[in-house]
């Protein structure tokens, strides 16, 4: 029985697409996951395109077709090279032409041309439909309101879902590291993180990204991967905050302990263990099982064989607090000891 329900486990992955949404606010660093996660899909000899879905990215726009032509600036975090996106959106609406044409502002532009991505999202499925066996990854706009105030992505991938026939796809969120070292922009980062969610309406995985730029924390990292008892950070407003603003933030802590669903994966693009355990928490959410041959089914185990989910993941979040939050709070005790101008005249 283990046999044969592993057997149509194989067969439903052939006959479906696979995918990763990445969404996040402006700067998280998207499209930098999407390259990292690429070449990392790429070692583990799993065929991945990048779908472009943001009319205002340029990164992707007159992309050269090889990236060993790009200088040492192009490049990103320890050399990781921007890669041409298999679709790009821009082909189908640009930001820019449309701000042109309708005398609308970014966002109003934004959420016009996202709308007409979904009036014509046979032009997409047309796009993604030759790409049937890789792995996709999916780089949206950063304009938040589309995860957690519109329905328009949510219905686009349902689109996709319904004339691709099937897209199991799982949501990638990411939030700045910058959010760790102020407990106000914390909270509303996991609160935004809770509505996409329940409004996407997809299984997510929500990433602590970028946190080589950790500095300055209240509190160890699992306190922030864990996501519980958010009050605490509300009592460690030093009384920064008014009372008014305390009580809100005190209620937006207590909707996300109620839900308790909110979790973070540490996450950074100079760390290869960050974003296998990222890709393997995407693949246990979407119940997806690689490769068509032992060979190459075989190949992501070999990588991950020292890194159980179970086990390891607790030790990922000791690692990278080793390095980075302590690292971090030897940085800030350097630059409290170190002497102002007005000491120094």
């Amino acid at each position: 029985d283990f046999i044969r329900a592993d057997f149509l486990l194989l067969l439903n992955c052939q006959a479906m697409f696979f995918g990763q949404v990445v969404t996040g606010a402006a700067g998280a660093g998207k499209s930098t996951y999407c390259d990292a996660m690429q070449q990392m899909l790429s070692a583990v000899k799993r065929p991945v395109s990048v779908i472009n879905l943001d009319p205002a990215c340029e990164r992707y726009h007159d992309q050269p077709e090889s990236s060993n032509s790009q200088n040492d600036a192009a490049l990103g975090p320890k050399g990781i090279a921007p890669n041409p996106a298999a679709v790009d959106i821009q082909e189908l609406v640009e930001l820019k032409k449309v701000m042109e044409t309708t005398n609308l502002g970014p966002n109003g532009g934004l959420m016009y041309a996202m709308e007409y991505v979904l009036e014509n999202v046979d032009w997409l499925v047309e796009k993604i439909m030759p790409l049937e066996g890789h792995f996709l990854l999916f780089d949206c706009p950063g304009q938040i309101e589309l995860f957690v105030a519109s329905n328009v992505i949510r219905q686009i991938f349902k689109k996709l879902d319904e004339m691709l026939g099937g897209l199991r796809a799982c949501v990638v969120h990411l939030v700045d590291s910058t959010s760790l070292s102020d407990g106000p922009m914390f909270i509303s980062s996991t609160l935004t993180s809770l509505s996409a969610m329940i409004h996407l309406e997809l299984p997510q995985i929500n990433l602590i990204s970028k946190m080589d730029n950790v500095r300055d924390t209240q509190f160890g990292l699992s306190f922030y991967t864990q996501a519980q008892d958010l009050q605490a950070l509300v009592k460690r407003g030093n009384g920064i905050l008014s009372k008014r603003q305390e009580q809100v933030l005190a209620g937006f802590a207590e909707v996300i302990d109620d839900y308790c669903l909110v979790g973070f994966t540490p996450f950074s693009v100079n760390e290869p263990k960050s974003v296998l355990a990222t890709l393997l928490l995407c693949d246990k959410a979407l119940g997806y099982s690689p490769g068509t041959s032992l060979e190459t089914a075989a190949a992501p185990l070999q990588m991950v064989s020292s890194l159980s989910l179970e086990d390891d993941l607790h030790d990922l979040v000791q690692e990278m607090h080793e390095k980075y939050i302590d690292r971090s709070s030897v940085l800030a005790e350097e630059d409290s000891k170190q002497p102002s101008a007005s000491t120094k005249n």
